[in-house]
């Protein structure tokens, strides 16, 4: 979360009053505007666009049920991020929560992969180029929130975050399964995208938690260095000393 405080309010930031009976949409608002910033990058805070978005790793555990796999996905290039819409926000101050619905319309996804587990009734085994495209993506993120002071100015920082998701359609291909062997590759292949949805359904806890962790960094990088005189401004409370000193 390096970089400075955004020091002048830019046209594209709206402002949402924290007393607003509306504030739920007017924060759904702040945020449809602020996505398109944050994928061509906002260089003067030292925000990076997320179009297309890189991660390093992405891991999955899960030891038990109809789907178990270990291992990860790296070297992660993500396209379509910045088609995103934020579908609702919810924010309760007082108990410093805020829920936010995101929709991704279409995601292409490239990386190298290394998985070893089973998918329902096949094994499988393998370590390779994974290409995967996703549609109709809605995610359900839940949060914990603080408001602190940074150089003597209020910003908000998440705590906790939470992620459920659906998916209308999932493909996929994955190379070298089985060291090779082209037989098993494709049978597991078909299998994958004839049974994909069930298949990322019996994922969805670790997934989230991987997905929790991604979303974290971006958010937190970008509200760490938004004053919230700028987008939530507060004319009445004063925030209390234990938010005050945590950093």
């Amino acid at each position: 979360m390096d970089g400075p405080l955004l020091k002048v309010k830019p046209k594209w930031l709206l402002t949402c009053e924290r007393d607003d009976p509306q504030l739920n949409e007017c924060l759904r608002n702040v945020l449809a505007k602020i996505f398109p910033q944050l994928a061509v990058g906002i260089p003067e805070i030292n925000v990076e666009g997320f179009e297309p978005l890189y991660l390093d790793r992405m891991t999955l555990s899960k030891a038990a049920g109809p789907v178990t796999l270990t291992g990860s996905f790296s070297n992660i290039t993500v396209v379509g991020p910045s088609n995103s819409t934020p579908t609702y926000t919810r924010i309760n101050i007082s108990d410093r929560k805020m829920d936010i619905g995101i929709y991704f319309p279409h995601l292409d996804i490239v990386s190298k992969y290394d998985l070893k587990g089973k998918i329902l009734i096949l094994p499988l085994v393998g370590d390779g180029d994974c290409k995967m495209t996703l549609g109709g993506v809605d995610t359900m993120i839940t949060t914990n929130i603080s408001f602190i002071v940074r150089e003597g100015r209020e910003v908000l920082q998440i705590r906790t975050m939470h992620t459920k998701y659906t998916m209308k359609s999932i493909k996929i291909h994955l190379s070298n399964l089985f060291n090779g062997n082209k037989l098993l590759g494709a049978t597991v292949n078909r299998f994958l995208n004839d049974h994909g949805i069930e298949i990322v359904q019996e994922l969805e806890e670790t997934i989230g938690e991987s997905l929790s962790e991604i979303f974290l960094d971006i958010t937190n990088n970008l509200f760490w260095k938004l004053p919230t005189e700028f987008w939530l401004p507060d004319h009445t409370t004063k925030i209390s000393k234990s938010e005050e000193n945590r950093r």
